[in-house]
């Protein structure tokens, strides 16, 4: 409460509580003693009344309410010559205290606003949680359509995200231990084991031999690095699945995360 208010709560709880004493010290006292008894009571009562609103930071519209009842209580018991008698003490104590209690019941301003703000926060960091809880099964499924072996480029073209947010999100798979880095630039290149797991062994060497070759390799050379069976069987496979390109003007196979544009994957098949 500041200072001007302060002296204006002072104010008119002297004239409220002078109005409310005068109620009921004229049925007892003669005229010009109730009169001076009420000024002097009123006036310590009311430096006090003020001292208090202020340190509690009683509301003042509790406060002003108090003072009105207060003022025509005092009215009703003069014109009454206070049918009360000692109990209206207890009357205009209850007035008293009255807005002291409300604040007791209502939370501070300051408590109010620290627990919105918390709940604010709380409500922020549950939908960030949610947003990355969505942008990990993203991930996870768009490594399982291409093998395993994402770059950021690709998260970036197929989640719609910046280049830097892509490298953010995939190293934040590697922080967690579900994925590996194979290459750490041109393009950055990420493995997912967990996603590997689900193909056969032959099938997981070809895509880890691929997956060191960003540009390419030649049938020649894969058959060499991979020393499998069934070579061909197994290109065929990944290239109806999308997982693998052929770049037939050059004559090399390569992972379809490596390849820039989105046209020369062919038929992307979701694994299950």
């Amino acid at each position: 409460m500041s200072k001007r208010k302060a002296v204006a709560d002072g104010l008119v709880s002297f004239l409220c509580l002078f109005t409310a004493l005068l109620g009921i010290l004229a049925a007892s006292l003669g005229w010009l003693e109730a009169v001076f008894l009420a000024a002097i009571l009123a006036l310590f009562g009311a430096a006090a009344l003020a001292a208090l609103h202020a340190k509690a930071n009683a509301s003042l519209e509790h406060v002003a309410l108090a003072h009105l009842l207060l003022a025509l209580t005092g009215i009703a018991l003069f014109w009454l010559n206070n049918p009360l008698g000692a109990w209206a003490w207890l009357v205009y104590l209850a007035i008293v205290i009255a807005p002291f209690l409300s604040r007791l019941r209502a939370p501070p301003a300051s408590r109010a606003v620290e627990e919105a703000t918390a709940a604010g926060a709380k409500t922020a960091n549950a939908s960030r949680h949610e947003a990355a809880e969505e942008g990990v099964a993203k991930v996870l499924e768009l490594a399982k359509s291409y093998g395993g072996v994402l770059t950021s480029d690709v998260v970036a073209r197929e989640l719609g995200l910046r280049p830097g947010r892509a490298r953010r999100l995939l190293g934040s798979f590697y922080a967690r231990g579900l994925a590996m880095i194979i290459r750490e630039s041109s393009p950055a290149t990420f493995v997912f084991p967990s996603v590997l797991e689900e193909f056969p062994e032959p099938v997981r060497i070809v895509i880890a031999v691929l997956a060191q070759h960003p540009k390419g390799i030649d049938r020649e050379r894969l058959a060499s690095e991979t020393k499998i069976p069934g070579l061909n069987y197994i290109l065929g496979r990944l290239r109806e699945e999308g997982i693998v390109s052929y770049r037939r003007a050059l004559g090399r196979y390569v992972l379809s995360c490596f390849v820039h544009e989105r046209g020369r994957r062919r038929g992307r098949r979701q694994r299950g």
